[in-house]
């Protein structure tokens, strides 16, 4: 069945961009995440990105339109598909229900804690704690009565798991291969069995993955620590806010990270030494999630690359 392509809200504010410039044209292939149109808006120009695999069947907004966020910009899908009748042009974009928090707890010593919910209901459940990272996970309740569903929260890098029996926190610290006991000051322990080098944020201007000045002072930072010790090996990861669509927000943050590694390789560093990956919204450092009203600097803190030791 054909997929549509939509314009994204591309910002809190922007709620409208032109499209500048098709990528593709109709009846190309197209891999999902490929670029396909180029849209400017008032505050930023950006890429957006293929929602699914497949072949570009219609493009329904012209070069030089000006449209609203929720625009059907075109249909991808199997060659030979028929788009819908109704869907031949731009169809009236519903707005999505309002996601309403039911209720906050603090759990106890134990990390033990109790909701009363509804029957054959779905739930968003999320763990937070100040210094780690916000996990969540999504649920649906049962018809049983009086049924008790035990949960294990793990922040950090994990997730929640559900138990059949009572939970037994076992902490585990996983660190680099070589990593010295006593730390040089250039690493830094920023999370659980998490070890990063220690240098100054590199921040994205909001759907960017262009590297400027300040960035690249930083990363001659990571160079030279490289340099210093020629066995280490860093993951660049980069991330992003929860704004824009999540695919969309995997694919920029796979872009930002690769402009960090080639960069980094482009002044002299062993390929075979560093990587590079994109965890888009998935890993926030606070609580910006969708639905959060949050000032650009807390979603700033979100938009970040950290190089990640993997071994020394």
């Amino acid at each position: 069945m054909p997929i549509q392509v939509i314009m994204p809200q591309l910002g809190e504010s922007v709620v409208e961009g032109t499209v500048s410039k098709w990528l593709k044209n109709i009846g190309d292939e197209i891999k999902e995440y490929d670029p396909l149109l180029e849209v400017n808006t008032d505050k930023v120009d950006s890429e957006i990105p293929s929602p699914a695999s497949g072949t570009l069947l219609a493009i329904l907004v012209e070069e030089g339109t000006l449209v609203n966020a929720g625009t059907v910009l075109a249909w991808i899908g199997n060659l030979g598909e028929v788009i819908p009748e109704e869907g031949k042009s731009p169809p009236e974009i519903k707005p999505v229900k309002e996601i309403k928090s039911v209720e906050e707890v603090v759990v106890d010593e134990e990390g033990i804690f109790e909701l009363l919910v509804y029957c054959d209901t779905s739930y968003k459940l999320e763990g937070s704690k100040e210094g780690y990272t916000t996990q969540s996970k999504s649920l649906t309740t049962s018809m049983e009565a009086d049924k008790k569903l035990k949960l294990l929260i793990l922040l950090g890098t994990g997730e929640i798991l559900e138990q059949t029996e009572a939970p037994v926190a076992v902490v585990v610290e996983d660190k680099p291969e070589g990593l010295p006991e006593v730390l040089p000051e250039e690493i830094v322990k920023v999370r659980p069995s998490t070890y990063v080098v220690n240098i100054e944020p590199i921040y994205f201007e909001l759907n960017s993955s262009y590297l400027n000045k300040d960035a690249k002072k930083e990363l001659d930072k990571v160079i030279e620590l490289m340099g210093k010790y020629p066995e280490m090996i860093i993951e660049s990861g980069s991330h992003t806010d929860s704004r824009g669509i999540v695919g969309y927000n995997i694919w920029l943050s796979t872009r930002r990270a690769a402009s960090t590694v080639n960069y980094i390789i482009d002044n002299g560093i062993d390929p075979s030494r560093i990587t590079g990956k994109g965890y888009g919204e998935t890993q926030l450092i606070n609580g910006c999630s969708d639905g959060v009203e949050c000032t650009e600097a807390q979603h700033a803190m979100n938009r970040r690359t950290e190089f990640v030791i993997i071994k020394m």
